[in-house]
């Protein structure tokens, strides 16, 4: 059960009131506006719905899902899966032999397993809710994986789906998401009919929304999902503030720079047929050198003087705690070292790092005044609230994604942030790869918002101050 003391927002009902009302339910809602809290308060509050309720997560927010439910209920109701396979084994198998707690939380990835996989679809039955946290990771239909996920979501009666930034890489996302909520109900169970109702095709890569898009996905939104802005419900949060530091690229860099985009230019216009990958790689080249580095076959990376450092260095020197993004590993070996020869005690945070590592670097910033830096790699920004306690973030590199562009601010911008503002400082350098990009994720982002601002929830202003 709930505690006592739990007061829910206006918003917060409202979503309630959703989720009673409909069997399938979208919450997009931004991130740090309470989703989480807002699923377990429905679920405590309608008991009579729900005996077992399986939650699908990112693998870094199991934690989350756990210390919320930690936090919320009266006594622990809940399994968690652990990390090691044989562990998940034993725990699944003792939540569907005991069947003694509520809620299993568990993350996309585990049904890869083949026998977890047949043990939570012949479980499946006895589920009265799923919900899929961060539904983004549903958007591709024809992944293996999904398509387990959608064989147990059929079995299940009821589903909601989460998430802050739906349309994130892409309005076409929403397709996937939508046909694991509600089973094809609201925009069919083929991808390629959705696509020629609501976009047209340009050639044979490309598409681009129709005239009417805008307002025929409005209205379906509106229907069916619930859009929450921080704006809206948080107005106390202090502004978020970004400036942009445009650099020139170091005389080195530049000479090898142009001479690799003047080869890559030559190539192209041969009239050759070049692999993608091949295109890939030129292009993380491109970046690579942006970075102050390169990646050498058979050879240490090749170091390259550049201007970012300098500026790196002078922001650090500008705030005693401070979150540094960056997208390549040798850009954060860069970063950390730096950190230290100039005296700062930096933590560090990417794919490399262990679960167990990771909660120690968070908890470390968090909790430690002695440690200045938490430098981490882009992609892996979400799951976590300790960083909080920067009132700055530095972008180094960015992400293709602009979903990490996201996801990583809102790692700052969220409840709990105490400092007059959030800054937010890129680093770009003029006429490269790097401004190109920053302009291009800037553009998706302006056109993403007007897709789902199609709500005024004026009515909601005034969400409780401080921690709910």
């Amino acid at each position: 059960m709930l505690k006592d003391d739990y007061i829910f927002a206006p918003h917060q009902e409202e979503g309630h009131a959703l989720l009673e009302k409909n069997q399938c339910n979208a919450l997009f809602w931004d991130m740090g506006t309470f989703k989480t809290s807002t699923i377990i308060g429905h679920v405590e509050r309608s008991r009579h719905n729900y005996k077992h309720v399986l939650i699908v997560v990112l693998k870094d927010n199991l934690k989350t899902w756990n210390d919320e439910l930690n936090d919320r209920l009266t006594e622990a109701d809940h399994t968690i899966l652990p990390h090691t396979l044989a562990t998940r084994k034993k725990a699944i198998k003792n939540y569907i032999t005991e069947g003694s707690t509520k809620y299993l939380v568990v993350n996309y990835d585990c049904i890869r397993s083949d026998h977890l996989y047949d043990m939570l679809r012949g479980k499946a039955q006895g589920f009265d809710l799923i919900v899929f946290d961060e539904c983004y990771a549903l958007h591709n239909t024809q992944a293996a994986r999904n398509k387990r996920w959608y064989n147990i979501r059929t079995k299940i009666p009821r589903c909601t789906i989460m998430d802050g930034d739906p349309t994130a890489e892409g309005e076409e996302k929403l397709f996937g998401m939508y046909k694991m909520m509600d089973m094809g109900r609201t925009f069919g169970t083929q991808y390629w009919p959705f696509m020629e109702k609501y976009f047209v095709r340009i050639d044979d890569t490309f598409w681009q929304p129709g005239r009417y898009t805008l307002q025929q996905i409005n209205a379906v939104l509106r229907e069916t999902s619930m859009r929450v802005h921080k704006k809206d419900v948080l107005p106390w949060l202090p502004p978020v503030v970004y400036e942009t530091r445009m650099l020139d690229m170091s005389s080195q860099q530049k000479k090898m720079y142009n001479q690799m985009t003047k080869e890559f230019a030559v190539e192209l216009s041969d009239g050759d047929i070049l692999e993608v990958d091949y295109k890939i790689a030129q292009i993380q080249k491109l970046r690579q050198l942006t970075g102050g580095f390169m990646y050498v076959p058979d050879a240490p990376p090749m170091k390259i003087p550049n201007a970012k450092l300098s500026t790196a260095r002078e922001v650090m020197r500008q705030n005693k705690k401070l979150v540094v993004w960056a997208q390549y590993r040798e850009e954060l070996d860069m970063l950390h070292e730096m950190s230290k020869m100039m005296g700062r005690k930096p933590v560090v945070y990417h794919g490399g790092v262990t679960g167990k590592d990771k909660d120690i670097a968070k908890e470390a910033f968090k909790s430690d005044d002695s440690i200045n830096d938490f430098i981490g790699q882009v992609d892996c920004g979400i799951g976590m609230n300790e960083l909080v306690v920067s009132g700055t973030a530095l972008y180094y590199s960015r992400s293709d994604k602009r979903r990490s562009r996201s996801q990583s601010v809102a790692r700052l911008d969220r409840p709990g942030q105490k400092h007059d503002k959030v800054t937010i400082i890129d680093i770009v350098c003029h006429s490269t790869i790097d401004e190109s990009n920053y302009k291009r994720l800037k553009k998706k982002g302006k056109r993403s918002e007007m897709l789902l601002n199609y709500n005024d929830h004026q009515q909601l202003i005034g969400a409780l101050r401080g921690r709910l």
